[in-house]
């Protein structure tokens, strides 16, 4: 489809080109009225948007347009497996909870304690709060 705009596209314009240069020889033949030479100019004024007015509607003529429905969902209920682990570093101590997903057979993304975006990369502060990398040069939690 886009080829076949291209080659239209390149035809229109070499049409109009070569109308433009073809009304503009014409204007310098003799016996021609003012009034005819001023209606002739103004014509040619006119190409530019005429050609403008061409290309849309081929562009119209060679777009696709789709209109997409839902047609289905499917909802999957199912046991997933619920991970405890405990983070220690020195003295601190962390529980985390993390969900494997038989659904899809992986971990279930972490969600940050700072923004709540979920994340698989997950960094700690100071004080054990897991944080996107984003979040990680301060911890938006402890401000530390």
């Amino acid at each position: 489809m886009n080829r076949r705009f291209r080659r239209d596209v390149a035809s229109l314009e070499e049409y109009y080109t070569d109308l433009e240069q073809e009304m503009t020889k014409s204007l310098d033949r003799p016996g021609r009225s003012a009034q005819l030479i001023q209606d002739r100019q103004k014509k040619i004024g006119l190409l530019p948007d005429e050609l403008a007015r061409k290309t849309d509607d081929l562009f119209k003529k060679y777009s696709i347009r789709l209109n997409i429905k839902l047609c289905g969902a499917m909802l999957i209920r199912t046991q997933a497996v619920k991970v405890l682990y405990r983070l220690s570093v020195g003295r601190k101590k962390q529980r985390l909870t993390l969900i494997y997903n038989p659904a899809n057979k992986s971990m279930d993304p972490m969600v940050c304690r700072g923004c709540g975006a979920s994340t698989f990369s997950i960094n700690f502060c100071r004080y054990l709060h897991p944080l996107c990398p984003n979040c990680s040069h301060e911890c938006p939690v402890c401000k530390k």
